[in-house]
Parts: C-alpha cells; sequence; structure tokens
C-alpha cells in the first residue's frame, strides 16, 4: 500500500491537515504486516491499530447525519467513527494484507446489556467454525461464543448476507445490495476508486 502526494495533498484538503498523517499510519501499519505470517498475527495486528488509532463517535458527531457508512479512506482522514466504520475498515483492510474474502464477515448484532445496536468483524477460520469477534470495544480476539452480551443476527460480505450462524452452513444466502448504507459504500468505492480505498 502506498498513498502518493496527490492523494495525500487531496485528503488534507478535504478533510483537514490531520488526515495525511492518518493515512501515513494506516500505510506503514499495513507494510509492516508480515505477508508470510499468519491469520491470527494479521487479525491481531488490524485490531490493534484500529482500536488504538481510531476516536469513537457517532455518525451525527463526525459527518452530522444519522446513519453514515465511511469507506475506510474516509474513516481514516477523518480519524473517528462508529463501530460499523470499524467494523469495515478492519475488513478492507485484512483483505489487503492477505486475507482472504470468504474468512471474513461484517456482522451485525446487539449489545444484550445496552439494547444497542452493534457491528464487528468475524473471521472463519472454515466456513462451518464459530467465529473469531474483531471489536472496535477491546483488543481481545474472542471466539462469538465467548461473548455473551453480543447477540448477532446477520453477516454480510461482498459475496452475500446471511442470518446470524448460517454461513457455511447451508442458509440462505440473500443479495448484500439488500443493505442500503453497504449499497451505497459500495458505490461510493466504484466511483472514486484510490480516494475510497487503496
Amino acid at each position: 500500500m502506498r498513498f502518493d502526494d496527490e492523494t495525500i495533498n487531496y485528503a488534507n484538503e478535504k478533510f483537514g491537515s490531520g488526515a495525511g498523517d492518518c493515512l501515513h499510519d494506516w500505510e506503514l501499519m499495513v507494510n509492516r504486516v508480515n505477508p508470510e505470517g499468519t491469520h491470527l498475527e494479521k487479525l491481531e495486528a488490524v485490531n490493534q491499530f484500529f482500536n488504538s488509532r481510531m476516536i469513537y463517535a457517532s455518525d451525527i458527531q463526525v459527518w452530522g447525519i444519522k446513519e453514515f457508512w465511511a469507506t475506510p479512506f474516509e474513516f481514516m482522514c477523518k480519524g473517528a467513527g462508529d463501530c460499523e466504520d470499524y467494523a469495515i475498515a478492519k475488513f478492507f483492510t485484512l483483505k489487503e494484507v492477505g486475507v482472504p474474502e470468504r474468512n471474513l464477515n461484517i456482522m451485525y448484532g446487539k449489545r444484550i446489556h445496552f439494547g444497542t445496536a452493534h457491528m464487528v468483524l468475524g473471521y472463519y477460520r472454515t466456513p462451518e467454525a464459530v467465529p473469531l469477534i474483531l471489536d472496535n470495544i477491546t483488543d481481545m480476539i474472542t471466539p462469538e461464543s465467548e461473548k455473551p452480551d453480543l447477540r448477532l443476527s446477520l453477516g454480510f460480505n461482498t459475496y452475500g448476507l446471511w442470518p446470524a450462524g448460517q454461513y457455511g452452513k447451508g442458509g440462505a444466502m440473500l443479495a448484500a445490495s439488500r443493505l442500503k448504507e453497504w449499497r451505497n459504500l459500495q458505490t461510493r468505492l466504484a466511483a472514486v476508486g484510490i480516494r475510497a480505498f487503496l
């Protein structure tokens, strides 16, 4: 991964003078990940980076609207975002460092004790395995079965959308485009290329 001067200048002009530094940090992290490393090593590096580098903030605080799924580029340039922005950025970054998309699901559900919607990234060692959860509220990567406060209802990636617990188990697959915000994000990725995500 490398952001050229034109992209850094664009980020600084559009998002403020610190945006280029955020992109540079992201670039360094991606390029330091050992391409021969295990999937778990890559999960830990990417999860730690976003959880320690980025600030949690609501879409209202960051974008001035109730719901907005940022591209990884937008998230990094803003330096802040909410749970879905963390999950989406980890998803695309892990693909960039060599984790196959078939192992990854962005997962939506609820934090039971708080009664709030929540999004995380799930990693499946095999399609039938209990997913490991990458969560913005903790640096610990743990199996879904060890997160009793998290009740997941669906998972998705660019290939499709599945009810929770059905990925790789023959459950009905729906088009991920049924998710309006995911469809909007994919449209922006296609339209602006490198300035959405490299």
